[in-house]
């Protein structure tokens, strides 16, 4: 009939002047729209002479028509015959661009939810990628990066910074590297240039840059001159430093500034890729860099100053050859020094490796369970095409029957699928611009390569792709079922019920993969979600709201008095401002991880062998920290005026202190010492016990910690912590301005609360939590946008069907019951599948957890029930349609 109907339109329609292309598309479509006028009229009841009357009265003035569309149509022009085989595809794809925006059109809604469901996806994938990107998959901007290794001391199972002594005998003994350099990052005081402020900077050996393969780009590099003690200071300085503060001027080679209230001579600037773990400012020579007292301790090969060693290998030497080296190095010096290596071996890894191998996990998690949403979202777009594809199988029926070649139309479709998704790329990629400030400030702030994280060519490109290639994913299914099929076989069927079993059965696996993968994201979101709960649900210790703190360095002009007085005035003059309960100082806050952490021997008790000697948190405090921080006294006393410089030497510890060496004794009276057994630091006498406080992190089981009072050891560093009485920003700022007043080049840094210490210390956690929750969110709309969508289609396809079953008397909730249980055990199967894949994968969330494992069957379940919710919610809607179904209309119509 289609063909007899394309013959009737050719023979009445006057020649147009447009591309033969489009001529053709006319006539197709007139035919179309004529076939359907007709059979509309049969299936109302009129006769065959009726119906084509019907038909043909559509169009009363062939003539009118062919004027009417040579206006609006483009005039065309014949191409030259020289460029006729060329032009061709060109001509072919521009038609295409040109139909599948026509048929678009045609089905905005379709269109709206097609984009929006892909421009969230698209906008997700890009923004996961862009972080996942900047941490893992940017090279390092060092040479032959994969030769580059990080050592360190491995003692009791954990890497540890070295001393430097064994630094300098792993670089005297070793074979296996052409260099080996060390560093350690730190903060210094820049003044001079504005307001006082602090900087990121590293303290390194004079020959880190031609270890790492870096040249600066003006100036020079340090030399072994500058890396001597009592030498006039030298440093090297960052591009983005150089452009900031000194104008990107050459002259800035020779220029002082001054750091830590020390002159120092700037030689060269790095080049502006040059960034590392961290955005630094200033490289300076280690021992050059170093103050009279560290110097002294630098020799004790028992003292540790956060000191890694970066060594590059060989040409021909392997990871594991100097592996076993080091490890062979270790083990001499620790017979050489019993006393202080004793358990000390050697760990050797991957530079890259150390810098992400914290990440690693939760990126990977996070780009599986974007790639997951991503994969629904193509799945529910596929759906949605078949179910399109189905409705629209009488027109490509009569492309087939007059002569439209299958890959033709595999190409239309295609066109019309990748061009939304293009479209939603484009708004995805919008979504993830406007959304990368709040996922950047989700991260932890101590994230290494955070600083490098951005999105630019490299992530557009993956966001193109990734557009394109979800286009052709959920575009191709319906494309080739367009295809297929016999031209006249497609006619009837389109004709009878507008759908084949083979397209419901496709549709139906479609929509069990969905609802499998949405049970498995679900499931992540659940377990992070009981993670962070149990994190947050942790009892820390101290009391964190409204606490604020503020860290400082004092530099070497500050000897112990002038520390003891500096300390004590500016915490006496924050505890009597506006606005604060009460103020301290103490060199390491809680969570955020001890600065001091040492061994020492308790009086009377057995002293163990020099690998085994325990090790605590030993933090100074002054008299107010306690009350400050909401620390409970459990006996004995805390510190008071009495406990003064020249008063006898006194300690506080934790519970976890008495547990171990009282057990249900009394440890007020009974003395420590800090240290190893033969050093003179003296001994300390217990006057009181506090509750435990956690100190490296939450997940870190509360450890050994003992208190001094900052008067009897003055730290050079730490942080005023002060309870506020109202709004804590208010106090942040007067803390800042307290200190200033002080000492106006005395700068403060990390002027936090600490419910944002608390937050940090999870941010990984949060992170992944938050993302895993709104990918899940996303999930289970597409699931039910699915469900619906494929249920919908099915009762309008059966409306016959359903018609004729209430025509011999079945009862409405027997026709819901029928369509339901169909349709919903597609959704059952999907959420088995679905537990089983949550089953087999949440293990790769196991790093990740706490407090939960990975196959929590809770979760598992209440997942589970989410989805069996929102599916049957789903198809209860459109299930509904069915028992409103007329018979008589359903009959007549079909």
């Amino acid at each position: 009939m289609s063909a007899a109907w394309k013959r009737y339109v050719r023979n009445h329609l006057p020649a147009l002047n447009v591309a033969p292309e489009r001529e053709t598309e006319i006539i197709e479509e007139l035919a179309l729209q004529l076939e359907t006028i007709y059979e509309r009229a049969r299936a109302n009841g009129c006769s065959d002479a009726d119906a084509s009357a019907r038909a043909l009265a559509e169009i009363p003035d062939w003539h009118a028509l062919a004027r009417t569309l040579s206006r609006v149509e483009r005039p065309y022009t014949p191409p030259p015959v020289s460029g006729a085989n060329s032009g061709g595809l060109m001509t072919g794809f521009t038609q295409d661009l040109r139909y599948a925006a026509r048929a678009l059109r045609r089905a905005p809604g379709f269109a709206a939810i097609s984009i929006i469901t892909l421009a969230l996806g698209i906008g997700a994938t890009t923004i996961v990628y862009s972080v996942v990107d900047g941490i893992l998959m940017r090279p390092l901007p060092i040479r032959d990066a994969d030769r580059v290794l990080l050592a360190r001391d491995f003692i009791n199972g954990f890497e540890n910074s070295t001393s430097w002594p064994n630094y300098e005998d792993w670089e005297k003994r070793q074979t296996s590297f052409s260099h080996m350099a060390a560093w350690r990052g730190v903060t210094v005081n820049l003044t001079g240039l504005g307001e006082a402020r602090r900087l990121n900077a590293r303290q390194m050996t004079w020959n880190m840059m031609t270890t790492l393969g870096v040249t600066p780009i003006v100036g020079r590099d340090l030399t072994t001159a500058d890396d001597q003690p009592d030498v006039e200071r030298t440093a090297l300085v960052s591009y983005r430093f150089w452009q900031r503060d000194l104008g990107g001027d050459a002259s800035a080679i020779g220029r002082k500034i001054t750091l830590d209230e020390v002159p120092v001579t700037i030689v060269g600037v790095l080049p502006a890729e040059f960034t590392i773990a961290r955005d630094e400012d200033v490289f300076l020579p280690f021992r050059n860099f170093l103050s009279g007292s560290m110097r002294g301790m630098l020799m004790n090969r028992g003292n540790h100053f956060g000191l890694a060693a970066i060594a590059r290998l060989k040409d021909g030497v392997g990871i594991e050859t100097a592996r076993a080296e080091m490890v062979s190095i270790a083990r001499q010096l620790e017979q050489e020094y019993p006393a202080v290596n004793s358990g000390v071996g050697a760990s050797v890894r991957p530079f890259f490796d150390v810098l992400v191998s914290d990440a690693r996990p939760m990126l990977y998690v996070l780009l599986g369970a974007v790639a997951t949403m991503l994969l629904i979202a193509c799945v529910n777009l596929a759906n949605l095409m078949l179910a399109r594809a189905a409705g629209r199988s009488q027109e490509m029926a009569v492309r087939r029957s007059l002569g439209a070649g299958r890959l033709r139309i595999v190409r239309q479709m295609l066109t019309e699928s990748v061009m939304l998704s293009l479209i939603g790329g484009t708004l995805g990629v919008a979504l993830a611009y406007a959304g990368f400030e709040a996922l950047v400030a989700l991260l932890p702030p101590n994230q290494p390569r955070i600083h490098i994280i951005q999105i630019d060519g490299r992530v557009l490109s993956i966001a193109v792709l990734v557009s394109v290639a979800t286009g052709v994913l959920f575009g191709l299914m319906p494309a080739l079922q367009a295809a297929t099929g016999r031209a006249m076989t497609l006619l009837r069927s389109a004709r009878v019920t507008g759908s084949s079993a083979v397209s419901t059965a496709q549709r139906r696996a479609l929509l069990v993969a969905e609802v499998a993968l949405a049970v498995i994201l679900v499931t992540g979101a659940g377990l992070m979600l009981r993670t962070m709960n149990n994190l947050l649900s942790i009892e820390t210790g101290f009391t964190s709201e409204q606490v604020v703190s503020a860290f400082l360095q004092l530099p070497e002009r500050f000897d112990q008095a002038r520390r003891r007085v500096f300390v004590s005035q500016v915490v006496e003059t924050l505890g009597a401002s506006p606005g604060v309960a009460k103020a301290a100082f103490t060199n390491s806050i809680p969570v955020a991880g001890s600065n001091w952490g040492s061994i020492f021997i308790v009086e009377g008790q057995p002293v163990p062998e020099r690998s085994k000697l325990p090790a605590a948190a030993f933090t100074t405090v002054t008299n107010d920290y306690f009350d400050t921080m909401g620390i409970r006294l459990v006996r004995g006393r805390l510190f008071n005026t009495a406990d003064g410089e020249t008063a006898p030497t006194v300690a506080v510890v934790n519970q976890a202190f008495v547990r171990r060496f009282f057990g249900d004794h009394n440890p007020i009276g009974a003395r420590l010492k800090q240290g190893w057994p033969e050093d003179k630091t003296p001994w300390r006498e217990i006057v009181g016990v506090v509750n435990n406080v956690r100190v490296n992190g939450l997940q870190d089981d509360s450890r050994l910690q003992v208190y001094f009072p900052y008067v009897q050891t003055a730290m050079p560093y730490g942080s005023f912590v002060v309870r506020a009485g109202g709004d804590a920003a208010s106090v942040m700022r007067m803390v800042e301005s307290t200190v200033r007043s002080a000492d106006p080049n005395l700068p403060l840094f990390n002027v936090r609360t600490m419910d944002q210490v608390i937050a940090a210390d999870v941010g990984n956690s949060r992170l992944t939590m938050v993302l895993l929750i709104g990918f899940a969110a996303l999930a289970l709309l597409m699931a039910a946008i699915g469900v619906f969508g494929v249920t919908a289609y099915s009762v309008s396809q059966r409306r016959h069907e359903l018609g004729v079953r209430m025509a011999l008397g079945a009862h409405p909730s027997s026709v819901l019951a029928l369509v339901l249980r169909q349709e919903l055990g597609a959704c059952v199967i999907g959420v088995v599948i679905g537990i089983a894949g949550a089953w087999f994968l949440s293990s790769l969330l196991q790093s990740l957890l706490f407090g939960v494992t990975a196959r929590d069957t809770l979760t598992l379940s209440a997942a589970s029930m989410v989805l069996l919710i929102v599916t049957t919610l789903a198809c209860l809607i459109p299930a509904s349609r069915a028992t409103r179904v007329d018979p008589a209309t359903a009959l007549r119509i079909e």
